[in-house]
């Protein structure tokens, strides 16, 4: 190979390199959102309160995310309905609290499919340093953010 046609390649190969791959800016993901029933809290604390502590911090927490609560008892015909009117996911989401010993506190949120009821994940937070009912509304916090991260979630629209 001649010294001219070395040149020649490596022109070709810098020119080609300073202009590089064209940059296509990725498409934005539309937020998603979902029908969510909500199961009974477990309680394993035995802590005067919590039950009524976990619903309501689920509650405010899901409220935050454009998701729709399916009515309390509401049947697996009626869910399917709904869902396919909203064309939206539909999750069961079932908050199970316990306070081992010392002080701390542990959360599980169990996800599953609604109305079918398959489990689709977990999430777990702990905390201690309070009261169950001190430490329940953050760890349900944490939770709730973690599945609306997971999901996709667009969070509600404040007026």
């Amino acid at each position: 190979m001649t010294a001219r046609a070395v040149w020649l390649v490596v022109a070709l190969v810098a020119g080609a390199a300073w202009a590089g791959p064209k940059k296509v800016a990725p498409k934005p993901v539309a937020a998603k959102s979902a029908y969510v029933s909500l199961a009974p809290v477990v309680d394993r604390s035995s802590t005067p309160g919590v039950p009524e502590a976990g619903r309501q911090a689920l509650e405010a927490e899901l409220g935050r995310w454009k998701v729709t609560l399916a009515p309390p008892g509401e049947s697996d015909a009626a869910a399917k309905v709904a869902l396919g009117a909203r064309k939206v996911k539909g999750l069961e989401l079932a908050l199970s609290i316990k306070a081992p010993t010392g002080g701390n506190v542990e959360a599980a949120l169990l996800v599953s499919s609604y109305p079918e009821r398959a489990l689709a994940s977990e999430y777990r937070a702990s905390g201690s340093g309070g009261s169950a009912l001190e430490l329940v509304p953050p760890l349900v916090g944490q939770l709730v953010s973690d599945l609306a991260k997971a999901e996709g979630w667009a969070p509600a629209s404040r007026p």
